[in-house]
């Protein structure tokens, strides 16, 4: 048993000899141990279920994804309270296609739908095309001539199914404006729907009234050339939020400068402050570019890009950027020439394409990956 007690006791010893002849860590090896488990575990921000159901509301409202609207247009004068809503959806980024209808307690009834391009031939016109059927039911008629009454008054009702186009177009992207519409439509009359008021056949014959009952096909055309120097045609450019720039150019110049700020500068500030190493500078600066807040806009811009020469050039200039942020970062540990520029390429083709697979990738996937960039 003491022969037991002193071969433990001997082995304890010599354990704690052996683990004080070690040197202890540095505090500079310590921290660079802390920031390189901090960096393996880099992960975007993750809202709370308050902020993403503020944020989906907010989304809804101010970023064009709401749908449905309301309709308060009647099917014709006198046909009372009006209800009615609409469903707009678009069909590309710029063109929509909007479906409506309502309806009164007396049965006037209109449905329609409306397709709207508003940027076509290069953004020198826009382009409509409206398409409809309406009711009414209890339309007052009082006589011809200055004989007519008040007291004289019955009602009749008709139907009206139309179609028509509006193009409007500044040929030569000057104040210089023509615009041509051609709509086609028949009025089927016929009896009243009912109320109080005698029904217009108890009172009239065709004989004493010539057209009733009739249905003619109209076709209405009209063509318009003017002038239009308004900075902002179809929506205001003064008072409230656009009051703060000279025009829509300006605007869409100052959006563009913030996300180019948030993208590049703030993000490459935040990597040069939080990161210490090649691997982990790369992989905070895609988690950061790429993030909830910024990934639908740098999309979005993506998008925008092919439509506008000058967003096209914008966007390639903060692509270029992001590269020679990676060209610098990569190339500490690849010296080929070539064998850099194809990392680069693979490495910004990671960070942006990933969003756009069916399936995203795993996390685990992706650091594989970045393991075979940076190897």
């Amino acid at each position: 048993m003491y022969r037991r007690a002193a071969v433990i006791m001997f082995a304890v010893l010599a354990n704690a000899a052996a683990l004080a002849a070690q040197d202890p860590p540095s505090r500079e090896h310590a921290i660079e141990e802390a920031e390189q488990a901090k960096s393996e575990l880099l992960t975007p921000a993750k809202a709370g279920k308050a902020e993403a159901y503020v944020a989906r509301i907010s989304d809804t409202f101010l970023s064009g994804q709401m749908h449905w609207h309301a309709f308060w247009q009647n099917a014709y004068s006198g046909g009372g309270f009006t209800v009615g809503a609409g469903y707009v959806h678009h069909v590309t980024p710029y063109n929509w296609l909007d479906v409506r209808g309502s309806i009164t307690p007396s049965g006037y009834k209109r449905m329609e739908a409306q397709f709207f391009a508003p940027e076509v031939w290069h953004r020198r016109g826009t382009f409509s095309l409206l398409g409809g059927w309406r009711e009414a039911t209890q339309v007052g008629f009082y006589g011809l001539g200055p004989a007519s009454h008040k007291d004289s008054q019955v009602n009749y009702g008709f139907t009206q199914p139309y179609f028509g186009g509006t193009l409007e177009v500044f040929p030569a992207r000057n104040p210089f404006v023509v615009r041509g519409d051609l709509e086609v439509s028949q009025w089927n009359q016929g009896a009243s729907g009912g109320g109080s008021v005698p029904s217009i056949e108890s009172a009239y014959t065709p004989a004493t009234l010539p057209g009733l009952g009739a249905s003619p096909v109209y076709l209405h055309s009209q063509g318009m050339i003017g002038f239009d120097s308004r900075p902002a045609r179809g929506y205001t450019r003064r008072g409230g939020f656009y009051g703060m720039f000279k025009s829509r150019r300006a605007f869409l110049d100052a959006l563009l400068d913030t996300w180019e700020q948030r993208s590049t500068d703030d993000v490459l500030a935040r990597v040069e402050t939080e990161a210490d190493d090649t691997r982990a500078r790369v992989r905070l600066a895609g988690v950061l570019t790429f993030s909830r807040d910024l990934l639908a806009v740098d999309l979005a811009v993506r998008d925008w890009a092919r439509r506008d020469k000058a967003v096209a050039r914008r966007l390639r200039r903060v692509d270029d950027s992001r590269m020679d942020y990676l060209r610098a970062q990569i190339g500490a540990v690849v010296t080929d020439p070539d064998e850099l520029e194809a990392r680069v390429l693979l490495a910004f083709t990671l960070a942006i394409g990933r969003h756009f697979a069916s399936r995203r990738s795993e996390p685990e996937v992706v650091e594989r990956a970045l393991d075979v960039i940076l190897r």
